[in-house]
């Protein structure tokens, strides 16, 4: 059995924009990993980094939500947003939350971690992210404080990358910010997947390429998206 006291919460943002067999695999690490008993996906209005988005906020919301149903093999038709463990028994819990979305704005990853402290005040935090924003944690909204109350899930594509993550260096030498690694996870399979390059292929009409990059279980609300 797990020891809820002792782990974490992952929270596990992004744009999702579309969600591919990466973020699966990621979803599913944390999902069945026992330093966490509740994992939180996420969705972003919008990156504050980045300009636009393929999909819109709550398209990318619901396809979420169908990634999350497809890692525990439940139907999430209905509109619970938590699942429990009952298809898994012996894991914690999966949330796919609205509340980035909700905003309606682009939100800091700072207030979003504050938000999770005061909701769960005796509970220890975790942000996950990959090693390329890992790299430039240095350019992020208030990242001292960040780091004071978070620690970090870094997920490398590959194994040797994933190994030298202590060694990554900020790109501002002047500041280096005190991030606490809780975790490092590779990407077995999918470590070369983005969703930079599956949104490239949809707009580009290459719905059959993109379409070998997404889960299954996507493809019905993908296909109706674009009207194949």
């Amino acid at each position: 059995m797990r020891h809820f006291r002792e782990s974490y919460i992952a929270l596990y943002g992004g744009s999702f924009d579309p969600p591919h067999y990466a973020h699966r695999q990621i979803l599913k690490t944390l999902y069945k990993s026992p330093l966490f008993h509740h994992v939180i996906c996420m969705p972003n209005y919008l990156n504050p980094l980045k300009e636009s988005a393929l999909f819109s906020p709550l398209e990318r919301f619901e396809m979420c939500k169908i990634l999350a149903a497809d890692v525990l093999n439940t139907d999430m038709s209905n509109d619970t947003k938590v699942l429990d463990s009952k298809a898994m028994p012996g894991f914690g819990t999966l949330e796919v939350s609205d509340y980035e979305i909700m905003q309606n704005k682009p939100t800091f990853s700072i207030h979003t971690i504050k938000m999770l402290q005061h909701t769960y005040p005796r509970t220890p935090l975790a942000i996950v992210v990959g090693e390329d924003n890992f790299a430039h944690l240095h350019v992020w909204h208030k990242i001292d404080k960040l780091c004071e109350i978070a620690a970090f899930v870094v997920i490398g594509r590959d194994i040797k990358s994933c190994a030298s993550i202590h060694t990554i260096k900020p790109k501002k030498p002047a500041h280096k910010p005190k991030a606490r690694i809780l975790e490092r996870i590779h990407l077995s399979q999918y470590g070369e997947l983005s969703s930079t390059q599956v949104r490239a292929l949809l707009q580009n009409g290459q719905f059959e390429q993109a379409l070998e990059m997404i889960p299954a279980s996507l493809h019905t609300f993908i296909k109706a998206h674009f009207r194949l």
